[in-house]
């Protein structure tokens, strides 16, 4: 089975290039945020271990305040990597028994959409590794007009992220995006027959 990994960096429309490459070959979509907020569900260990680690005061209505919790791991680079080490695993075995139930039922492919696959270790996870870039301007005009940030907000979360230059050393193939949903749409065709011969080439290589 086929597995794609797409990452990007924060508001460089990495989901929506998953959405369409998943429309182009009929591959289902594994999403690592979905994943996520699946294993950090109310009564969920994850919630528990969060509300230990965190306060309760990250708690709101027996689930994770995520935008008070956002704010935090945002501003701190320590309290990222704990929330990380309490999600990633968990997120991880999820993404396994998901691939393996694929797998059963003869599904030939997979897009694995995640946003932290470099330093999740793309290398175990994935096939090839898809890197979604946008520029910078693009990125603070989504973030600020469709997900209403403040251009302060906007600013930190893309700081705080592992930069393109250094994911890119990651990847096997970067799409741009910085242009319409129509002008995306028409790239999928070619950008899966890359993929296919990216996995071509590599199979080549340990043979």
């Amino acid at each position: 089975m086929l597995k794609i990994g797409v990452t990007g960096l924060i508001a460089s429309g990495k989901s929506e290039v998953s959405k369409l490459l998943s429309q182009y070959t009929k591959f289902p979509i594994i999403n690592a945020d979905h994943l996520a907020r699946e294993v950090t569900a109310k009564g969920s260990e994850a919630l528990a271990e969060i509300a230990l680690e965190f306060g309760n005061e990250y708690i709101k209505d027996g689930e994770i305040n995520r935008p008070l919790l956002a704010k935090k791991v945002f501003s701190d680079e320590e309290a990222k990597n704990r929330l990380n080490a309490i999600v990633h695993y968990r997120v991880g075995i999820r993404y396994e028994e998901l691939l393996e139930r694929y797998e059963k039922i003869d599904v030939k492919g997979i897009i694995f959409d995640c946003p932290l696959l470099v330093e999740a270790g793309a290398g175990e996870l994935v096939d090839v590794v898809v890197l979604v870039y946008s520029s910078h301007e693009s990125q603070m005009d989504r973030l600020m007009n469709i997900r209403s940030l403040s251009k302060e907000e906007a600013e930190m979360r893309i700081r705080v992220q592992i930069p393109f230059e250094v994911q890119k050393t990651f990847a096997d193939i970067v799409v741009e995006n910085d242009g319409t949903i129509e002008e995306l749409e028409q790239k999928m065709p070619a950008l899966f027959e890359e993929i296919k011969e990216c996995i071509s080439q590599k199979k080549s290589l340990h043979n």
